[in-house]
């Protein structure tokens, strides 16, 4: 077992990444801080105790990259669902059979990516947000109890290495050993418009500093592309009868309605708009469905979130129901003892 974390680190040091030997509950077995600046040799690898190791991190940012470049990984913790992985490939512009992606272990399990980006343009980015001297940014994430973005000065386990909990982390196309070539590069702007990030320091602690970004991945909205359209309706058993793109939207025509199995001749459709948001429907007059609906009957997170949501509401309406009444009767009251004070005049 030590040889084989001891070959795995060298594996993944020739692809360019700076590695950490790293012990159990993922604690660092080896002083890594001079290497969050400072490229390692082969040497400085082979002297590290990968012996007692049970598994390999690497450290994150342009230490581990080309010139110019950073490398960045992005986990969603606690995301059982293949659509977390698909979206968050769709919102990378990354192709579906991407080699860096894993599979994480532990409660729930999970994804990474990792990838690079460029340096320059992630750090305008970053200043741009308030997030001028961020290692990590955390958000919620569709399907995910949270996601992580580790930028640099952190480490992140890496593919062959054991879970605290058990299993081991693995390659999300099923391949055993690391790919043969280095992550691909993706957009500095796509990473951090995929959800509404916030600053985080390296201790876990939530800091205030750093402003929100987009809307995607809060309360009813969703970053939606192609191929995450495609993998919920997969997941969700709907047959797609044709596939094809207007000027305005991307359309899917389901090979049978999922609200009336009578209309089964491509009446009932999915769309995807050019300024991403979605639509669905079913042509006949009967079927008043949409895509709300759709997602409720079959997006179990979706429907929980929904009805928590709408709980909610109703809870605000009672008590601002309550708020108008008390006000009210205040106000009565005031008038009834102004009455009495001139009745008594």
């Amino acid at each position: 077992m030590s040889a084989a974390f001891a070959d795995l680190a060298h594996a993944f040091h020739r692809l360019g990444f700076n590695v950490v030997p790293m012990g159990q509950d993922k604690v660092p077995l080896a002083k890594w801080k001079r290497w969050q600046t400072e490229r390692q040799s082969d040497r400085d690898v082979g002297s590290m105790p990968f012996g007692r190791a049970t598994g390999v991190a690497a450290v994150c940012g342009a230490v581990s990259a080309p010139e110019g470049l950073c490398l960045v990984n992005l986990d969603a913790d606690e995301a059982p669902g293949e659509y977390v992985l698909l979206s968050m490939r769709g919102n990378l512009r990354l192709p579906r059979e991407y080699p860096w992606a894993v599979h994480t272990p532990g409660r729930g399990g999970g994804w990474h990516i990792w990838a690079y980006t460029a340096e320059a343009d992630l750090r305008e980015e970053l200043a741009k947000r308030g997030f001028d001297n961020a290692s990590v940014l955390t958000a919620p994430f569709p399907g995910a109890d949270h996601i992580e973005l580790r930028l640099e000065r952190v480490i992140a386990v890496l593919p062959g290495s054991a879970h605290p909990k058990g299993g081991v982390y693995s390659w999300a196309c099923g391949n055993i050993a690391p790919p043969s070539e280095p992550p691909s590069a993706v957009s500095s702007g796509d990473l951090l418009r995929m959800a509404r990030w916030k600053d985080k320091d390296v201790d876990g602690q939530q800091k205030a500093a750093g402003r929100s970004t987009s809307s995607a991945g809060v309360e009813g909205l969703e970053p939606w592309s192609a191929v995450v359209v495609e993998a919920h309706l997969k997941e969700w058993g709907l047959k797609i009868l044709s596939h094809g793109t207007t000027s305005e939207f991307e359309k899917w025509a389901l090979t049978v309605c999922p609200f009336n199995h009578e209309h089964d001749r491509g009446e009932a459709c999915v769309q995807l708009y050019a300024d991403g948001h979605m639509g669905a429907s079913c042509r006949h007059a009967t079927c008043t469905w949409g895509w709300v609906e759709l997602r409720k009957k079959f997006d179990a997170v979706y429907r929980e979130r929904a009805e928590w949501a709408a709980g909610r509401d109703a809870d605000l309406a009672k008590k601002a129901a309550k708020a108008a009444a008390d006000t009210a009767l205040v106000g009565a009251n005031f008038l009834d003892m102004s009455e009495d004070r001139r009745g008594r005049t």
